[in-house]
């Protein structure tokens, strides 16, 4: 069972559509939770790190992710919720991101578009390029965790895995056939 994550601003309605569509058996939860009766937490993440932060601590789920990623119960961070995974973000100076992963979250830079919204290349390690769908203006560029890359603007990790812990930038809800193939990849090594 997947615990999706509702801190208030996320993209749940395309999450749970797409659980669906890989037949995933998911539970929303908005409040404080114990990680033991999940075998999965996805968290999915849509609007400003700053404003995602102070809400996973005012609804007590900041504690339950960390407690989830030390029991090694799987994590999945999707766009602004990969970005959490992090330690600190550009985005909101002086806020303190999960910290599951090392590293920090830069603005998008290059003589390109801010936001990037719409469909890029993703080349991960040991497979082949897929196109995934994105929407996001800060990115990491550097990460031990890196295990898929993209650029705009200059290269940037799409996807990061850390022991349990992996993070996706784009939406793979929302990138066809190749993203719910991912979400399933996930799903089958989570359980």
């Amino acid at each position: 069972m997947t615990a999706v994550v509702d801190y208030g601003a996320g993209n749940l309605f395309s999450v749970q559509n797409a659980l669906r569509a890989i037949e995933e058996e998911f539970v929303v939860v908005d409040s404080a939770f114990e990680s033991a009766n999940y075998s999965r937490v996805l968290l999915p993440g849509v609007g400003h790190f700053g404003q995602m932060m102070a809400s996973l601590n005012d609804r007590g789920l900041r504690d339950c992710l960390i407690h989830a990623a030390q029991n090694e119960v799987p994590i999945l961070g999707i766009c602004l919720g990969m970005q959490a995974l992090f330690e600190t973000s550009e985005e909101a100076p002086g806020v303190e991101g999960l910290s599951l992963i090392e590293g920090e979250v830069t603005a998008i830079d290059g003589d390109v578009r801010v936001p990037q919204i719409g469909w890029n290349e993703v080349r991960f390690s040991g497979q082949e390029t897929i196109w995934c769908y994105f929407a996001n203006s800060f990115v990491v560029k550097h990460s031990a965790a890196r295990w898929g890359v993209s650029e705009y603007g200059s290269e940037f990790c799409a996807a990061v895995r850390q022991g349990s812990i992996w993070g996706m930038q784009f939406h793979p809800e929302k990138s066809g056939a190749a993203g719910l193939g991912l979400l399933k990849e996930w799903c089958d090594y989570a359980g």
